[in-house]
């Protein structure tokens, strides 16, 4: 179907090619189809795209049909791939100042989130003619990618060639030395990109809409950066500072900028044929317009640039398939791909079902009019690092859920598609990453690459063994050099570490800087650089024990390097803290596993199965457990899961090769076996599978071929050894003469090792060390602000009246009786230090005490702090003190408090809580906090009142508990909106939905205007269809996060209204659907905290309700007028 403009006759369409009225320079066209018979290379493409999607795995059906008349051409295509497995390894590499082929002018263009799963069918329907023709004439392979699925990381690694720990991009955000923080930027990378180098060597790039060029570059061409193009969130453009280069070129690319606007109904209507049934502010409708808009206006430029400026290389991102796949690829998919939870009913079906197909088909035009432009003889590559998983397979990074598990939203398989000199054509490439663009583009301009760069050229692939390749120490090294920036570890808040003068202000900045340290250890271990990723990681779960979404990773991460007694720590806390939740069964089933109990273990695998089916390391280890079990079936069921959640995890690929040989399925096997070398070229293990399972076939000698390029990575791989004498073995009989059970011999069970050779323990241990010595120094130094408190607080007259309401109180008699308090009080005190009684803060082992003493405590761990005590030598926590941030800014501090027991039971001396106090105000106090709030229940204030009065915590107000009727609330609330409505006093496009469907970023985004932590209340019995977001537009104008307290009540937890709507038809709105909804859910009472003093308007909706009050809190307060100074230690 055209697509048209607004306001264009229906003669100017993208269909004929014509220019499309003012937009001269954004014309397309489609060349004829190409799509002709099959050659052999292109029916061994066929089949490696079956077996990756259908016979090895994910589809058990189509596997069972036969794919070649002639089995053994597919064999034939495996062993030519095998060529890649004995090319030239890194370290391999000769010196040549430039290739042997002369540099070639090329087009480097990424369609974000492409995948051949979702191409396969439009390219069988002759749909994407154009990236047809690139399949034929030249070589494609799925792009891996591996680490951290993040724009800045993973487009960095795309532009230079090397992991994020060396470009040092690990982070969506970053921090300045001066305490600031904003988004990562092209400033922020140490490395050159392939566009600095070329321009560095004469050539002319244009780059447009790459994800990495902010601000742009000043390079041999231009550069138009991401930031320069309409955004989808419908921000304000950035068209000057530093969004193109040079700036003389403003002014040119500002006009081809496509408005929504002018996304007419022609174009919706070739998304959306049946858009008129929707309202023109659908932000379905207007997220496609958009899309749109943005990447014609892309298009545009890159197009202008072609036809007006000199170049030798274009790079282009389009990103119509990354914003569109997200919220429509559940309308794409077929019915049996959509789980329980991710319906989609017929209507959207029909009126949504074909965007993602035609964003596909757009993209594809726009490549055919940029090879038109370019000319025949130009070099191609089309590109995405990365896709996105299909809804079923969604884990989203969001605390809707009772564990933290790794958001699953992408997956590190995208496409690479090639067509250049020296590059066969109709070929399929069993390994490429996401690392080798970089070096490829180097080698196609004529360029050396840099023996720095994690990646290698394509190109060397189908170069003969031990031939010449073009290389250099480092592109770095070369004038000019970039401009230094701070390493990734170099930080400004030491998140390695906790210190009491931890600036609690600073908790944004050390929230950003540890995270990004995590990423830059995630992708260290993605670039096998082990020993310098698990010491950081361990000192940062160390140095917030709260974070317990990094206690898995960190477990898993120790196992598979040998420290498998540390991996226990981690992990028998986790299964103790979380016994009934996903996380705690896994935890519990890794451990039975390392004991070789394999039943039990699997058994536990199987329960968090059943809760949690898209969680990938999860489908692993039950694939492995089978394995070990030799359930050979049930292994490749699981392996074959795993892999469609993450189909760059090496050792899936192994564990199913390995049960597919067993089973017999030789071909099959050889496929994963292949899979395997992809994802990680430079380990062993793929080559040894590969091997095996090619010793099964009449591919002896390749076999053999493979074992000694497992033996090149690993001299001493024992695997390989073992293979190459079973080889030698059968030396003396011929190919073709081996019984099937003969050569079965050959591939005895071999169970994947799981663990690495370890390297130095002492490398953890000293990071176990750093960790104590700095909890010991941290709890000297807190019993020393302790101390030093009172001192402290007399500097402020701390018995000051807050008010002339409290003139009795500074008299000389409140003042002595207050001195008094104190002086009992600190007799007190004394008494617990002289019977050795602890005050620390809290480490992984005290997390299922943390949990049983406080509400949700793991909930934004960043900004919470815990401190507890106990007396010297036991291990019973006997109370704690929980340190909450209350504002944006982080300069108002809640204490929570929470007591346990005594070895016999007892409750613990009642100064314990007073003392936890003043540990929790000293250390508010050293970490620059401007107040400290206590909240304290009725009962417990009355008791030590004179003791806060002495600590100058003055009564502040009282929160009520209230519970009352749902079906009153909603039968009230429901009635008035009725009326508003009627009244026209309700917007038309006023709607409610659930956080089930809301964008968890934008719902997020919305409730952080009011609350510090609006999320900190989820649990595991949390359902998000019992809270809501009510819309006008696209805009969130009120929503409301609540929790199952049990089978009867919910905890109304955080409920925000925006100020322009408040005392209007949102509140009766939000209320009457919420309780609506609760009472649909089977729940009687509803449960809220409100002041009267502050919210009058509540006691009286509540009291109209049936309110009920079940308890009240009194708080406490205290303002500080300065950080607390330790005292100099002796």
């Amino acid at each position: 179907m055209p697509f048209f403009f607004l306001g264009m006759s229906r003669s100017s369409t993208w269909e004929d090619g014509r220019h499309l009225g003012p937009f001269s320079k954004r014309t397309l066209s489609r060349h004829p189809t190409r799509r002709g018979a099959a050659t052999s290379q292109r029916t061994i493409y066929d089949c490696s795209m079956a077996a990756r999607k259908a016979s090895s795995v994910s589809n058990p059906k189509r596997a069972a049909k036969p794919i070649l008349a002639d089995p053994r051409a597919w064999r034939r295509g495996a062993v030519r791939s095998l060529r890649v497995a004995v090319s030239p390894l890194p370290h391999e590499r000769h010196d040549c100042h430039m290739n042997d082929t002369t540099g070639r002018r090329l087009l480097l263009v990424g369609w974000d989130s492409a995948t051949w799963d979702l191409l396969d069918r439009l390219l069988d329907e002759g749909k994407l003619p154009h990236l047809q023709s690139l399949v034929e004439r030249g070589a494609i392979g799925t792009m891996r990618t591996r680490g951290p699925l993040i724009d800045p990381a993973v487009y960095n690694s795309i532009a230079t060639g090397k992991h994020a720990d060396k470009h040092g991009v690990v982070g969506n955000v970053q921090a300045g030395t001066d305490g600031s923080f904003g988004p990562v930027s092209s400033a922020t990378r140490r490395c050159k990109a392939f566009w600095e180098a070329l321009s560095e060597s004469g050539q002319r790039c244009q780059v447009v809409n790459f994800p990495a060029a902010f601000p742009a570059d000043s390079i041999e061409g231009a550069v138009v950066a991401r930031e320069f193009f309409p955004n989808i969130q419908r921000r304000p453009r950035r068209p000057g500072a530093g969004a193109v280069h040079p700036d003389s070129l403003l002014e040119n690319v500002q006009e081809f900028i496509v408005a929504l606007e002018e996304i007419g109904p022609d174009v919706m209507g070739t998304f959306v044929p049946n858009f008129r049934q929707l309202r023109a502010s659908d932000p379905r409708l207007v997220r496609i317009g958009l899309a749109t808009s943005h990447d014609l206006s892309v298009h545009a430029v890159a197009t202008w640039l072609l036809e007006n400026r000199e170049w030798d290389l274009l790079s282009v991102n389009y990103r119509l398939l990354e914003f569109l796949c997200s919220p429509f690829l559940r309308h794409h998919l077929p019915a049996t791909d959509l789980s329980a939870t991710d319906e989609t009913d017929d209507v959207d079906r029909g009126l949504f079902g074909g965007v993602v197909s035609q964003a596909a088909i757009l993209c594809d035009r726009f490549l055919g009019r940029l090879m038109e432009l370019a000319g025949d003889e130009v070099s191609v590559i089309v590109y995405s690092p990365r896709g996105q998983l299909p809804p079923r397979n969604r884990h989203e990074e969001t605390m809707l859920t009772a564990d933290a598990l790794p958001p699953t939203r992408y997956r590190g398989d995208g496409i690479f598609a090639i067509r250049a000199a020296g590059v066969p054509e109709d070929e399929l490439i069993h390994e490429v990453t996401f690392l080798d663009v970089c070096p490829t583009v180097l080698r196609l301009c004529g360029l050396p690459t840099g023996r720095d760069m994690d990646g290698r050229p394509i190109q060397d692939m189908f170069a003969a063994a031990g031939a010449a390749t073009a290389a250099i120490d480092s592109w770095d090294d070369r004038p000019p050099q970039r401009r230094a920036t701070r390493d990734p570890a170099d930080t400004i808040s030491n998140p390695l570490a906790m210190h009491l003068e931890d600036q609690i202000p600073q908790k944004d900045i050390r929230r950003i800087e540890a995270g990004n340290l995590w990423d830059l250890s995630h992708s260290q271990l993605a670039a096998n650089r082990r020993e310098a990723a698990l010491p950081r990681m361990v000192r940062l779960y160390h140095a917030s024990p709260l974070d317990v979404e990094r206690g898995p990773q960190l477990a898993e991460a120790l196992y598979l390097a040998g420290f498998s007694e540390h991996s226990r720590d981690v992990m028998a806390p986790l299964a103790k803290t979380f016994p009934d939740t996903p996380m705690g069964k896994f935890m519990a089933g890794i451990m039975a596993m390392m004991r070789q109990d394999y039943p039990p273990a699997l058994d536990l695998l199987r329960q968090v199965l059943a809760d949690e089916p898209r969680f990938p390391r999860l489908l692993f280890y039950v694939g492995h457990l089978n394995l070990l079990m030799d359930q050979w079936d049930a292994a490749v069921s699981a392996y074959q899961k795993a892999i469609e959640l993450d189909p760059v995890y090496q050792r899936s690929y192994l564990g199913l090769s390995e049960a597919l040989l067993q089973l017999g399925h030789v071909d099959q096997a050889i496929d994963a076996a292949l899979s395997a070398v992809g994802c990680d070229f430079m380990q062993p293990a793929g080559h040894v599978a590969l091997g095996r399972a090619l010793s099964r076939i009449d591919e002896t000698s390749r076999a053999r071929e493979a074992f000694e390029n497992a033996l090149r990575l690993d001299a001493e791989n024992s695997n390989a050894l073992h293979q190459l004498k079973l080889l030698d073995q059968f030396e003396g009989a011929a190919d073709a003469g081996m019984s099937d059970e003969a050569r079965a011999r050959l591939t005895p069970p071999l169970y994947p090792r799981l663990q690495e050779k370890a390297f130095p323990p002492t490398v953890i241990e000293d990071a176990l060390a750093e960790t104590t010595a700095w909890r010991n120094a941290y709890a000297e130094d807190l019993e020393a602000a302790e101390r030093a408190l009172d001192d402290y607080l007399d500097k402020f007259g701390r018995i000051v009246p807050a008010s002339s309401g409290e003139a009795e109180a500074a008299s000389p008699e409140a003042t002595k009786t207050a001195a008094e308090v104190r002086e009992a009080d600190d007799r007190r005190y004394e008494r617990l230090r002289s019977e050795h009684w602890i005050l620390r803060p809290i480490e992984p082992a005290d997390q299922p005490t943390v949990r049983a003493m406080f509400n949700y405590p793991f909930h934004n761990p960043a900004y919470s702090e815990i401190l507890v005590t106990h007396p010297a030598g036991s291990k019973t926590v006997h109370g704690g003190v929980l340190l909450q941030p209350e504002r944006p800014d982080c300069q108002s501090v809640r204490l929570l408090l929470s007591m346990g027991t005594t070895e016999s039971g007892d409750q613990p001396p009642s100064e314990v809580m007073m003392w936890l106090i003043r540990a929790g105000l000293a250390r508010a106090a050293a970490g620059g906090a401007g107040k400290v709030i206590v909240s304290l229940a009725d009962e417990v204030g009355d008791a030590h009142a004179a003791s806060l009065n002495a600590l100058g915590l003055r009564h502040q107000r009282v929160h009520k508990k209230h519970r009352m009727l749902a079906d009153q609330a909603r039968d009230r609330c429901l009635r008035i909106f009725n009326r508003l409505k009627k009244h026209g006093k309700v917007p038309d496009d006023a709607r409610i939905e659930s956080l089930e469907t809301v964008p968890w970023e934008q719902a997020d985004a919305f409730l952080k205007k009011f609350f510090v932590r609006p999320f900190e209340t989820f649990d595991e019995d949390f359902t998000p269809h019992l809270s809501c977001m009510i819309f006008t537009g696209g805009e969130i104008v009120a929503g409301g996060i609540h929790a199952r307290v049990d089978d009867e009540t919910v905890l109304c937890a955080c409920v925000a209204v925006d100020e322009r709507f408040q005392g209007s038809w949102v509140s009766p709105m939000l209320f009457g659907y919420h309780a609506k909804y609760f009472c649909e859910d089977g729940l009687k009472y509803i449960t809220y905290y409100y002041d009267e003093n502050e919210r009058p308007e509540s006691a009286q909706f509540a009291t109209r309700c049936g309110q009920e009050l079940i308890e009240t809190v009194h708080e406490y307060a205290i303002e500080l007028e300065e950080p607390l100074v330790l005292p100099d230690r002796d």
